[in-house]
């Protein structure tokens, strides 16, 4: 497992605005990007925090695993998990807080440096916290050989139910890759996702590409069968591009941003996409 790769920590639960420091990425695209989707959460009464609390996150993962929903969240994977060394230097969690205070959304990823290995390499420790336990992995997805330098794994990607009719996938998405993007130059970002998930389901996260597969026999999860969805440091500034151009695009004062326009941000994810059952997070 890797070191930490230099990065400016934000203090614990920043508003997501105030834990920018745009040190990598084209700013003429992650400034209005960031702005416009802030703006987007603070219409549906949400706040965007930058935490990493990571015991925090694992308590919220239990809480809501014991409420016996089926389908509403995994339990929290390794990457994320302090016990597993997850900490503020490698890895953060963003979270969404209505009025109340309440967590309605979260997610995060881990950020790994490899620069003269790759995902093939790595994945069987990386999925147990750089354990050796004597875990098996067989992996036929060919991208494992091609994701390699300073990547990030993706993880704990969770809308409340309630929440999840305002489809707000593509929206998280692109905030947390913009904020790790700038935070990190990374070279790929990748998760780790159920190997029969719609296509549609993966665009709306912004992958290009699914590759299977990778196979866990006799983990924690099971036998467990998972996908690797992945994307390029430059694939990911054109997405964020084309995203803010037409998605987000605007009249010429943003601060006008209206209802239609708010409903046509949300219809762009499928009813069918279920958050919080897509990704081993």
């Amino acid at each position: 497992m890797s070191q930490p790769f230099p990065n400016v920590i934000p203090a614990q639960g920043s508003h997501i605005l105030d834990a920018f420091t745009l040190d990598h990425g084209p700013p003429e695209v992650i400034v209005p990007l960031v702005l416009r989707l802030n703006m987007i959460m603070r219409a549906l009464g949400i706040t965007v925090r930058v935490r990493h609390d990571f015991d925090a996150l694992v308590a919220h993962n239990e809480r809501e695993l014991a409420k016996g929903e089926n389908g509403n969240w995994f339990k929290l994977v390794t990457m994320l998990d302090p016990d597993y060394g997850a900490s503020a230097e490698n890895a953060v969690w963003i979270c969404g807080e209505n009025k109340d205070g309440d967590i309605v959304f979260t997610v995060g990823g881990r950020t790994y440096h490899w620069p003269e290995t790759t995902l093939n390499d790595e994945v069987r420790l990386m999925f147990y916290g750089g354990r050796e336990i004597g875990q098996r992995c067989t992996i036929t997805a060919e991208i494992t050989k091609s994701i390699t330098g300073l990547v990030n794994c993706g993880a704990a990607f969770w809308i409340r139910p309630d929440y999840r009719k305002l489809r707000l996938t593509p929206l998280i998405s692109r905030m947390c890759r913009a904020y790790q993007m700038s935070r990190w130059p990374l070279d790929y970002i990748f998760i780790l996702t159920q190997p029969d998930v719609h296509q549609r389901v993966i665009d709306a996260y912004g992958f290009p590409r699914t590759d299977h597969s990778i196979f866990f026999p006799g983990s924690p999860w099971g036998d467990l069968r998972v996908a690797v969805a992945s994307i390029t440091q430059q694939e990911a500034y054109d997405d964020l591009a084309l995203f803010l151009r037409t998605v987000l695009s605007v009249d010429e004062a943003p601060a006008s941003l209206s209802t239609s326009r708010l409903d046509s941000v949300r219809k762009i994810s499928s009813d069918s996409v279920l958050q919080g059952s897509m990704s081993l997070s």
